[in-house]
């Protein structure tokens, strides 16, 4: 006769297999931690020791498989790899790669604040490479869903600075842009923000990071802030001043490298764009950034310098990208032009009309002057080099050697231009006024882009000296000219200067 189970061994054996469930899904439940192997993994991704970083991940996989920091940074790795090689085909063959990463993070536990982080910059990571490509509309879309993203998680986390670094730096960008077409944008997407919001952001984030040591991603939001000073607000200047209070002397990380070379470059501070770039030597095993090369030589056009050339031909040579290949002949034909080599000129022109992509407006304008076949004046090419570079009183000097009785309707009024350029850059506030004037009163008919810059740059004077109305006015000027080159930059230049006024 069987024997008759026992109520409380049935409950026992129900709740051990309880427990045991529970334990296994804790086991090997997803999760983020952050462990030393992974923050020094971080930290060889953005010296762009990927390779190094790739083992690394893939220990740490193997280990612990349901980490959701590793697959958030090999999208780091991604991101790094196709944004600076521009290699189209690597990145078509990894196209699902974005849809399988995020559905992988989509696992996560929804009460950690990485959950949203992480998801949000692996969307912001393929726009930005995206963009790259001229991939513009789908771009925009992951950029909306990564906004929102951020914004929950601000409303969820407040005070978590990991993801309010990302989060200020977008609303710093949406803040730049002129009043008119902010409600435009707010109907299409969920962007909103200031300025201030997102430059005090951004501030605050790194007061955090200098007051908690653990917080790995300090540097990178130094950069971020110094990138936002140079491209979002024009004012280069502050960025190049953040970046040498914050880092001193240390350019160990090529990621650093770019942003003091960058921001310096638009501030006119040559020297160290020259100084910075010169001594670059990536190691075995690290991600070389061949836009280096073009920006040493460019660095070196500026200069006069007549090994500039040795740079800009290393970097069309060897760079399988899509963007400055137009704009690097460029400089390579006006380098041999202000070095009396008439057929170097003409030959890296005609290199222009084959080579690369004309979808930023350095490779615009490389092309159209390419296509004009207008050769520029030596000694006001030289003049405008040597302004581009900082270099004042040189390119001052230039202008005052010229006959201007020997030059033409359009280099007169280049001369002029350029005129107006060094005096503002030297402080002579006059004389610089006066050289517009006569720049919009001869060319503002014209297709040239000078009157156009004359008018932004009167604007941007009289907003200095306190005179908002005849800023707007200039400011306003400049947007009615439609020039052929630059159009675009100088006439978002004018919006910023608008907003800034109406703010």
């Amino acid at each position: 006769m069987r024997q008759k189970k026992k109520p409380w061994a049935q409950i026992s054996r129900f709740f051990l297999f309880g427990v045991f469930l529970f334990f296994c899904s804790h086991l090997f439940a997803y999760h983020y931690q952050w462990t030393p192997e992974l923050v020094e993994a971080y930290k060889k991704i953005n010296r762009l020791e990927l390779e190094k970083a790739q083992q690394v991940l893939l220990t740490q996989k193997q280990r612990d498989p349901e980490n959701l920091v590793i697959p958030y940074l090999e999208d780091y790795i991604f991101f790094y790899t196709y944004y600076i090689t521009e290699d189209k085909d690597g990145f078509e063959a990894l196209r699902d790669e974005k849809e399988k990463r995020l559905s992988l993070l989509e696992l996560g536990p929804e009460d950690a604040p990485e959950h949203y982080q992480f998801q949000a910059e692996v969307l912001l990571h393929w726009a930005m490479v995206r963009a790259k490509f001229d991939e513009r509309y789908t771009a925009a879309r992951e950029i909306n869903q990564a906004f929102k993203m951020l914004k929950e998680n601000e409303r969820l986390f407040p005070g978590h600075m990991a993801s309010m670094r990302v989060l200020y730096a977008m609303r710093a960008g949406f803040g730049s842009l002129p009043k008119k077409y902010k409600w435009v944008i707010r109907i299409l997407s969920s962007l909103e923000g200031t300025i201030e919001e997102g430059i005090d952001g951004l501030h605050r984030v790194m007061d955090h990071a200098r007051s908690h040591p653990e917080f790995i991603y300090g540097q990178e939001t130094e950069i971020i802030t110094a990138l936002v000073f140079r491209h979002f607000l024009n004012e280069p200047e502050k960025g190049l001043e953040l970046l040498r209070d914050r880092m001193g002397s240390k350019q160990s990380s090529p990621i650093l490298r770019f942003a003091i070379a960058n921001t310096a470059q638009a501030s006119g501070a040559n020297e160290t764009v020259i100084e910075t770039l010169e001594d670059y030597h990536p190691e075995e095993g690290e991600l070389p950034i061949l836009h280096f090369e073009y920006m040493l030589g460019k660095a070196k056009v500026y200069r006069n310098d007549p090994d500039a050339a040795e740079h800009l031909l290393a970097y069309v040579q060897f760079f399988k990208g899509l963007h400055f290949i137009k704009e690097a002949y460029q400089k390579l034909a006006w380098n041999a032009l202000i070095h009396h080599d008439a057929a170097g000129y003409g030959r890296y022109m005609k290199a222009i009309q084959t080579s690369g992509e004309a979808l930023f407006e350095g490779d615009k304008q490389a092309l159209e002057e390419a296509n004009s076949g207008n050769r520029p004046n030596p000694e006001l090419l030289k003049a405008r080099l040597l302004f581009d570079g900082g270099y004042y009183p040189a390119a001052l000097e230039i202008l005052q050697e010229l006959d201007q009785e020997s030059l033409n309707f359009p280099e007169r009024l280049e001369f002029n231009y350029r005129s107006g350029r060094i005096h503002q850059a030297l402080g002579d506030i006059s004389e610089a006024l006066g050289a517009y004037q006569r720049t919009l009163l001869e060319g503002r008919e014209t297709h040239y882009y000078f009157p156009c810059n004359a008018a932004l740059q009167s604007g941007l004077i009289y907003e200095q000296l306190g005179y908002p109305d005849r800023a707007r006015e200039f400011f306003e000027l400049c947007l009615s000219l439609e020039p052929s080159s630059y159009e675009s930059s100088l006439h978002q230049k004018a919006k910023l200067g608008l907003n800034r006024i109406k703010q």
